[in-house]
Formats: structure tokens, sequence, C-alpha cells
């Protein structure tokens, strides 16, 4: 085994191993600098110095040899624009913090957005084709499954209602439910809606692909993310229906459009206006405080557009109460001002241009680009009325996005 080749086995096994440990070590949580951490950041942390750690190894040892590293010709100097965008956008993060409120909070906000960045940078040199990258993911969605359940069962067999509340959640801007929605390891079903959701796309994107003895699998992999996608009662419903309605009217299934389109309007309505709802003997209502929540930080982004007010945990205010934007682009405007939301959108534009460009038109892989670009669109759409700017999986997919302009070989 050459240098190259060992260098390229073990970094990829590391990033595999990553991809899949990242959402289910969310179930551990402690604070750094004010702001919520979890057990991934810990997995992202080891990932990025192991990495490194390698990657200097690795060189000491080929000039100790007198060899030089075997070139790669499926490496594209172009693959390192938009993740030194995504750095120099932490690095803008961090500086923040000399205008921000909280400056601390700014700070390890930053440092965290760098970390990120770094892990996206690392699973696009290092972590191996697209496809093995989903099917990781998806073994990893199945990880999360599989413990929120048992958790679930374990607390209904115990009588301890502890192991069930670690997946499940009971506060939010939605009130009289007839049972509590599920956030499995993730702070909040929001977050846990959002990675089925871009789960279920990749599976749809790697069916074709699955070998005919992993189908029974993959169908109870996906029954498992419409469930707990259901079972999360999460504004990603909105995303999905949305993305459901495209992909019916792409097959001009025009009934499965309209049933689609009218969830996204009556998911999107709960998330604007205070409903009431009689299920029952259960009065099911919403809060409706997202349009203040926008006003609020698209103020804040109006004091200060061009640089931003500076990281905070609060960009937005109703009443004595801080929240956050529930909207990545105003979460992005109100606290790094145009200057962060270019810096940020033109490294999520370059690579997202990095998988259209992609020149294999085999239909494999053809399905691999639309399921990347489509996971891509539900967290943007998603975005609209979340705010997923830090969310972990979202910068790993971003990583795997870029492993279509990082290498030329069949994902």
């Amino acid at each position: 085994m050459n240098g190259s080749t060992e260098k390229r086995e073990v970094t990829e096994a590391l990033t595999l191993l990553a991809v899949g440990l990242v959402p289910i070590a969310h179930i551990v949580t402690f604070l750094v600098g004010g702001a919520v951490a979890n057990g991934g950041d810990v997995v992202i942390a080891l990932l990025v110095a192991s990495a490194l750690v390698w990657r200097l190894l690795w060189r000491g040892r080929s000039r100790r040899q007198r060899e030089r590293p075997a070139a790669s010709g499926d490496r594209l100097v172009t693959g390192h624009l938009p993740f030194v965008l995504l750095f120099g956008f932490g690095c803008y993060a961090a500086i923040s913090s000399a205008w921000s409120p909280t400056p601390e909070f700014a700070l390890w906000k930053g440092v965290g957005y760098l970390g990120l960045a770094v892990a996206a940078w690392v699973v696009a040199r290092a972590g191996g084709p697209w496809g093995g990258l989903a099917d990781v993911w998806l073994v990893g969605t199945g990880l999360v499954l599989f413990v929120a359940t048992a958790l679930l069962v374990g607390s209904l067999l115990s009588g301890l209602p502890a192991l069930g509340d670690r997946v499940l959640y009971r506060a939010g801007g939605i009130s009289g439910l007839p049972f509590p929605r599920v956030r499995g390891p993730f702070l909040h079903p929001n977050l846990f809606g959002e990675y089925l959701l871009v789960s279920g796309i990749l599976l749809w994107g790697r069916w074709e692909q699955l070998p005919p003895r992993r189908r029974r699998a993959a169908i109870t992999l996906a029954a498992g993310i419409g469930l707990g996608l259901f079972a999360t009662v999460s504004s990603a419903w909105w995303a999905a229906a949305v993305m459901l309605a495209a992909w019916a009217v792409s097959r001009k299934r025009w009934l499965i459009a309209a049933l689609a389109g009218m969830a996204a309007a009556g998911t999107l309505f709960a998330m604007l206006y205070r409903i009431e709802v009689l299920s029952g003997v259960h009065v099911i209502a919403t809060d409706g405080l997202r349009p203040r929540f926008w006003g609020s930080a698209w103020e804040a982004f109006r004091r200060a557009p061009l640089f931003g007010s500076g990281g905070t945990p609060f960009p937005a205010w109703v009443g004595e109460r801080g929240w956050d934007a529930h909207s990545v682009p105003l979460a992005i405007l109100s606290q790094y001002g145009v200057a962060g939301a270019l810096i940020l959108g033109s490294g999520v534009w370059l690579l997202v241009l990095g998988v259209l460009s992609a020149g294999d038109t085999h239909a494999p892989v053809q399905r691999n680009r639309m399921a990347a670009l489509a996971a891509l669109a539900a967290v943007a759409i998603h975005g609209i009325v979340a705010g997923s700017e830090d969310f972990r999986h979202v910068w790993l997919l971003m990583g795997m996005m870029g492993t279509w302009a990082a290498r030329r070989r069949e994902p």
C-alpha cells in the first residue's frame, strides 16, 4: 500500500465514521460559552483533529522516504474555494464578537462555524464517493431511529418517564396535542424533522442502486423515517410537503401535487397565525409567533445592515424574551449583515455549481445528483421558517455536496 492510498483509506474511514455517528451523538449536550454544544461537536472535533494530524504525519513520512504523493487526476483546485468561503464566514462570525452584545457567545459561535467548515472540507476531500457517504448517513439514521424507539419502549416497560423524555418534547409553539412530539436525540423536533426529511431524500436517491437483499431493510428504514417525521409535528412538514408537491408536478401526478400543496399551505398557515382546532377532548393550538420573530430580526438588520449586530443567541425579541430568528436568511442578516450573508451564500452557491457541473450523465449518477440537490433544496425551504444555519447535519451535507467538485469519479 503506497502512502497516498493509505492516507486516503484512513481519512475516508474517519469521515464515514463521523457522518454516521454525529446525529446520534447529539443525545449528549453541554454548554460552551453560553451556547449549547453536543456530542456531535465532539465527534466533529475529533474528525478534524484526526484528519489534520494524519495529514501531517503522512506528509512527514513522505518527506523522510523522499517520495512525493501520487498525483490525483480526480481532484480539482476549485473544489477548495467553497470551503474557503465557509471558513471565512466562521472567521467573520468570530470577529463579530468585537461589536456583538454577547461577545463570548459570538466568539464561540464563530469557533463552532470554523470547526463545521473544516469538517465539511474534510468530508469533501477525504470522504469517498457521494453514494458511500449517503449510505453511511442512512445507517446513522437507522441507528437514531432504533435508539429513539428503544428509549420510548424502555420508558413504557420500565415505568421510567425519564427515558422517554430524552427523545420527547413537551414544549414549543403547539399545545393540546394528544401525544408528545418526538425530537429524537436532538434538542428540538424541527431539527429532527429536517434530518429525517434529508434522510428520506437520500434514501430515494440511493434506492435504485441498492442490491435486492438490502431492499427490505431500506423499506423498514423508509417506514421509520415517515413515522418519525409525522411524530415530530414540526416545521419540517412544510418543507416535506413542498418537496412532495414539486416531485408530483414533475411526474404530472396532479392529485398528489394538489394534496401536497394543501398540506404545505396548511402547515405554513399554522406557523404564521394563531389557530385553535378541536380534536375530540383536545384543543390543539398554535402560537403563531413567527411573524413577530421575523419582524424583530428584520429591525435588527435595519439597524446594522452591512455588518450586522454580531453573533447573539437572541436575534429576535418578543416582549422581554429573546428568541432565535426562526429563519436562516433573517438570522444571518440580523447577526452578520449583508457582508456575512454574501460570504456564506457564495460558498453554498459554489457547492451547488459543483454538483451541477459534474460531467457524468449515467442514470444512477444523475439520480444521485438530483438527490443531492433536492436534499439541499429541502434544507433551504425549511430554512425559510426555521433557524437551521448551525444544524450539524446541514454542514455535513454541504461537505457531501463538495465531493462532486473535489473528485472526478462516479459518486
